[in-house]
């Protein structure tokens, strides 16, 4: 059977998805917090997913409960995954559940079945450069340079193998060269 965390990120962190994903937890992040587009890239990197529930939608990083997947973003695949996974926490009773602070309740798995997963970094750094590059505001060079700057302080931040940062950059490249024509 794949695990529950196996099946949050086939379904929500896949080359498909992770796009559409980080767009909705950035939508929803805290402004209050200090450069929250770099702490949640660098969240997406170096946290395992989590799987909890809120009553706005699924809060896939433990250490931040309310960064949010809202249940109207999600598409029918992604919420049939989620209806699975309450079912089999429900027959196999491992589920827990908390009081947020503020109020409301969250449900999350007690029993991990597998070891921590991790989203694809080269997913995470082309996903969050690509929204950057690809908003409707500013110029291109000022999209170009506030994604760049973003990527410098996440890789200052979190040991990134070279391979990886330079997959990253043919997959940027590429996209780029595929709009251009």
């Amino acid at each position: 059977m794949t695990s529950y965390i196996h099946v949050i990120k086939n379904e929500f962190f896949n080359p498909d998805h992770i796009s559409l994903t980080i767009r909705c937890m950035l939508e929803r992040v805290c402004m209050e917090k200090t450069d929250p587009l770099t702490r949640l890239c660098i969240m997406c990197i170096q946290e395992p997913i989590w799987f909890s529930l809120t009553e706005k939608g699924l809060a896939p990083f433990r250490s931040d409960p309310t960064i949010i997947i809202p249940y109207d973003a999600m598409c029918r695949s992604q919420l049939e995954a989620i209806e699975y996974i309450c079912s089999c926490m429900q027959k196999t009773d491992t589920y827990g559940t908390s009081a947020q602070m503020g109020g409301g309740v969250y449900v999350y798995i007690s029993q991990c079945d597998t070891d921590e997963v991790y989203i694809d970094c080269v997913q995470v750094l082309f996903s969050i450069t690509m929204i950057l590059r690809n908003s409707s505001s500013g110029s291109y060079a000022f999209k170009r340079d506030l994604s760049n700057v973003v990527l410098q302080r996440v890789l200052s931040s979190v040991t990134i193998p070279r391979e990886q940062i330079e997959q990253t950059e043919d997959m940027i490249r590429q996209a780029e060269a595929k709009a251009s024509h």
